[in-house]
Parts: structure tokens; sequence; C-alpha cells
């Protein structure tokens, strides 16, 4: 059973696809068809009851989208007997739980349903979440419990370190490992970075050393002028050292190339995470078409793939077919 934030608007649900609804604050009640004939276990509609849901037997979903008049089944991708349901206050975002562990989800209103869990774990009986649907809850068999509570990722964005990164990690109560091969890939570019940098730190301290040596003045103008507005004298070069330039050079090369290959790997590693998060969005979206088109459909397409058809070599014209003839016969009279 479950009521409007009006008080006066509610249904209840239960066997043999029952539905009844009140529009006095149950005072009375009313019999809808629900279409359906397994028992109804759990049912939950939108603040204002213009919108509701109901969950039973055999993994049924029933949906209703003028206030319980008229009730269309979905598919829930689930044969389990399904015991709970409950959605947002957007009404797009839902959950529903039941036999086996089940736990169903839905972010478009309840028309495709994806699986959260895969059986391993008990009877789940009840399952509730926030009105922003942020944290959720749910309860079952043996006082076995599930809470939904996602940390906030919104100032992940803003660290520009590994050691920043891995303090707003703590923080979030997320391990490491957890994050797989991509924060492995970070931890070894950022490896890169602070040895990089430090090749970088003793490349500058190399060069002043160089432009001492070279008796090059470095300062700016304003800094080159004396106080009574006169340039400061340099002292031209004693010993040019032809090695400590071919040192400078090989060593600005080295770190140039690196440099250069580690932002090929970068664009490397980025460009192939953006595909793999295209391949699944199109896995994601092949899956829920088999679950929402006919099965003509699939047999069409099935029939039309490039594997099906014959894409051979033409036959060749007549005139062609002599000519091969010709070319045969004179090679075998030779």
């Amino acid at each position: 059973m479950h009521f409007a934030a009006d008080g006066l608007g509610g249904w209840a649900v239960g066997e043999r696809g029952t539905i009844v609804v009140s529009v006095d604050g149950g005072k009375t009640w009313d019999a809808r068809s629900s279409g359906v004939t397994n028992h109804l276990m759990s049912v939950h509609l939108t603040a204002d009851g213009s919108r509701g849901w109901a969950v039973g037997f055999g993994g049924t979903i029933i949906v209703s989208v003028d206030g319980g008049k008229t009730w269309d089944a979905w598919a829930s991708g689930t044969t389990n007997t399904l015991l709970s349901v409950h959605f947002a206050d957007d009404g797009l975002r839902g959950w529903s739980v039941g036999e086996r562990g089940t736990l169903v989800a839905t972010a478009d209103g309840g028309r495709s349903w994806v699986a959260q869990t895969r059986n391993v774990f008990p009877i789940l009986t009840s399952v509730h979440f926030s009105a922003d649907g942020r944290r959720g809850w749910a309860v079952g068999f043996d006082g076995f419990r599930l809470t939904f509570d996602p940390p906030d990722l919104s100032s992940f964005g803003q660290a520009k370190t590994l050691d920043e990164l891995r303090k707003l990690l703590k923080v979030a109560d997320i391990d490491e490992a957890q994050l797989g091969d991509p924060f492995a890939t970070y931890r070894a570019l950022d490896a890169n970075r602070a040895a990089l940098q430090t090749q970088y730190e003793t490349l500058e301290t190399d060069i002043k050393r160089l432009n001492s040596d070279l008796g090059i003045n470095t300062q700016s103008p304003t800094e080159q002028s004396s106080p009574t507005g006169t340039a400061s004298q340099t002292n031209p070069p004693k010993d040019f050292d032809w090695d400590k330039v071919f040192n400078l050079i090989a060593r600005f090369a080295v770190v140039s190339v690196v440099l250069f290959l580690v932002g090929i790997l970068v664009s490397i590693y980025r460009y192939t995470a953006r595909l793999a998060a295209h391949y699944d969005a199109r896995a994601d979206a092949l899956g829920l078409a088999e679950a929402i088109l006919p099965k003509d459909f699939h047999r069409l397409a099935e029939t039309l793939a490039p594997g099906r058809l014959d894409f051979g070599k033409a036959e060749a014209a007549p005139t062609n077919k002599l000519l091969d003839l010709a070319v045969l016969a004179l090679r075998r009279g030779r």
C-alpha cells in the first residue's frame, strides 16, 4: 500500500494482480484492472499520485501514468519474485528488490531495468531511497542489509597532483586498488613527471652555471642598469668549454624526447579510455534494444548482416572470357 503526499490518493495491491484505489484517504476503495494475474507484492506512486509502479511474482512490473486508471506491463529483466519497489522524487530513477538477492534499477521511469546484483545475497524484502536518489537502503532475511551511499566526487577534478588525489581518496574512504588500471597508469605518469621535473631542475642549474662560465648576463635590462643609469659591463669569456655546451644540448634533447613520448602516451590513454566508454555505451544500448525491440527486428538485422550476404567478385563478361581462353591457348602452344 502507498499513499500520495496529500494523504487522500492511495493504492493497494495483492494476490492475482489485484489493485484497489482510494481517493478519499482510504474510506472507500475501487478495484482497477492490472492486466496481470501474478500476485503483486508492492506498489509505489509519485507525490502527486499521477504515476505509479507495482511489482510481484515472476519479475512482474506494471506501470500506470494516469493515476492508476490503466496499467501496462514492462519487462524487468528477471523472473525472480520482486517484493518491494521505490522511486526517487523525479519519477525516473527507481529500484526493486526480491528473492535470491535480486536488485534491479531503472533511470527512465521503468521502461528498462538493469540488474545490480547476481544472486549472491539472501532474499531482499524492502528497499527505500532518499528523495534525490543519492542514498538508499535495502534489507532482507537474516538481518542482511545493503547501503547505497556513494561519495561526493566533485572535488576530485580539482586534484592536480597524485598526493592531492590520494588525500581525497582517503577522505572518501576509497581504496586505490578499487580504481584498477586507470589509477596504476596515473601513478606511472606521475612518476615520470617527477623524474622530468628533477631533470628540468638539474638542466636549469647547468644552464645558469654555463652562463656564468661564459660570462653571459641573464638579468633583465632594468636589472642591468646601474643606479647612475649606465649599463653594467660584462667580462668577456676567458675559456670556452665546448664539452659543457654539447652536454647541455644532449640533455635538452633527451628531455624534449621524453616529454614528447609522455605526451603521446597520455593522448593514447585518453583515446583508449574514451573508445572503451563508447563501446561500453553501445553494448548497453544493444542490450537494452534486445529487451525492447521485437524479435522480428533482430531476425531482419541478422539476415541483412554482411556475413549473410554474398559480396563476391562479379562474373566476367563473355569478351573477357574469350580473351582469357586465347591467352591460355598461346601459353600452352609455347
